[in-house]
């Protein structure tokens, strides 16, 4: 049986009724890196997103083996993810309150 865990994403209550409706959508941008990447932003906890991005945060369960595969670091407390929008679509999607 698969390990289904948790995964946490922070945003404005608009863009998280936006991806409760319509899915996630990948960003791409090249900082903090020598290279571009793209996807989603996710943390393993819901106080690991980053402070004031945003009042609302959307919760995402999936296999802990798949978000291992977009593993991105450990910071501050919490491991990141950089999950690819297609892989999240995949998986329920909701607002924590």
């Amino acid at each position: 049986m698969a390990d289904i865990r948790s995964y946490f994403h922070r945003t404005c209550r608009a863009n998280a009724e936006a991806i409760l409706e319509n899915g996630f959508r990948d960003v791409s941008d090249s900082e903090q890196s020598a290279s571009e990447w793209r996807g989603v932003w996710f943390s393993d906890s819901p106080t690991g997103a980053p402070q004031n991005i945003g009042e609302a945060t959307l919760e995402v369960r999936l296999p802990s083996a798949v978000a291992e595969l977009y593993y991105w670091g450990y910071d501050q407390g919490y491991s990141e993810y950089l999950i690819p929008a297609a892989v999240l679509n995949a998986y329920p999607r909701t607002i924590l309150e």
